[in-house]
């Protein structure tokens, strides 16, 4: 049974990795976000990318019934949007969520790595205490602006982007900790 529960809203966030001139998409990240009215509190619950699970049988915004097998969570996105754009990428990915994990998900947000730098700039940065690998990583990175040191450091959207989708800072990273980062953003 699919857990659901009036005091209970849950947003899932997408992260899609594509870049502009690809045609494909994928969620990069996958965060449930659960709101309880009554007790006031927010869960985030991360789900790793590689996750391997049985797909949802989706039928599509044009009504085609899809019949999947077992592959990576976000496969089940990838899929969807090839399908029918945005709308069947949330719809599949949502009922392959729910099936695997018994989560209801009620609302969806997804962003592009443009769409979330702009946000992180539009907030002003994000604060995060930064590792020395972090720190370094985040220096030598083509992508950011700026040096970085070990300790509070504010991260503009692209810094944020950046540290939010590190995978190897130091040999023993792995993506459990790139999830607690992006939850950490």
């Amino acid at each position: 049974t699919i857990i659901q529960h009036k005091d209970l809203v849950n947003f899932l966030l997408v992260g899609q990795d594509r870049r502009p001139g690809q045609g494909r998409q994928r969620s990069d990240t996958m965060i449930v976000v659960t709101i309880n009215k009554r007790d006031h509190t927010i869960t985030l619950t991360s789900f790793m990318r590689d996750t391997y699970v049985k797909l949802a049988n989706y039928r599509d915004s044009g009504g085609k019934q899809h019949t999947c097998g077992s592959q990576r969570l976000n496969i089940a996105y990838a899929l969807g949007y090839s399908w029918g754009g945005a709308y069947d990428a949330m719809g599949m990915l949502n009922q392959t969520i729910e099936e695997n994990f018994l989560i209801d998900i009620d609302y969806n947000v997804e962003v592009d790595f443009d769409t979330f730098t702009k946000v992180i700039d539009v907030l002003g940065g994000v604060e995060i205490d930064l590792t020395a690998d972090e720190a370094q990583y985040l220096t030598d990175n083509t992508f950011c602006v700026g040096s970085f040191t070990e300790g509070p450091n504010l991260l503009k959207g692209d810094a944020a982007l950046s540290y939010a989708r590190i995978r190897k800072a130091n040999p023993t990273d792995n993506d459990e900790k790139r999830s607690l980062r992006q939850k950490l953003v």
